[in-house]
């Protein structure tokens, strides 16, 4: 190494800003909750939607988890001043293991992974992905995005 590249790596160093670590985001605090690959905000941050590990969720609302529960499943938590309130279930979550939520800008319509089975009936152990839209009466019934899915591949990570 040079004695001026390493003059000025050294001088880089003597003027950079030390880096301090911020505040973890931790929603419910010490509750005990597990988030799974991403958190979504809605466009007012008043919600956010989040996959949760089910049997974490049951026992950390004091509860058996549900036999026929899958792996994770998409709740909502809202904000309650400067706390978040207890994650609900989806009104379409907790049969299929289903995750990674993909709000739209408006907050109108959500893209999500799922191992939902097919509209024909194929059950599917890869990530396929499935919209649902905001109603007045809450959120529809998921549907199946068959022009984005490819039959025996898997489809992931929605991003919008």
């Amino acid at each position: 190494m040079s004695k001026q590249l390493l003059a000025a790596i050294t001088a880089l160093a003597a003027f950079a800003q030390p880096t301090l670590p911020g505040t973890p985001f931790r929603p419910w605090g010490d509750a005990g909750y597990n988030t799974i690959n991403a958190v979504e905000f809605s466009p007012d941050g008043q919600s956010m939607f989040v996959a949760l590990e089910t049997a974490r969720v049951a026992k950390v609302e004091g509860r058996a988890p549900a036999p026929n529960a899958p792996e994770i499943a998409l709740y909502e938590s809202r904000r309650e001043g400067d706390r978040w309130s207890r994650p609900q279930l989806l009104p379409f979550a907790g049969t299929y293991k289903d995750y990674e939520a993909a709000l739209s800008p408006d907050g109108s319509w959500m893209l999500f992974n799922s191992w939902r089975p097919t509209p024909d009936g194929h059950s599917s152990e890869k990530n396929n992905l499935w919209l649902t839209r905001r109603t007045s009466s809450g959120w529809s019934a998921p549907v199946y995005l068959a022009a984005i899915n490819t039959p025996g591949k898997e489809e992931s990570y929605a991003a919008i």
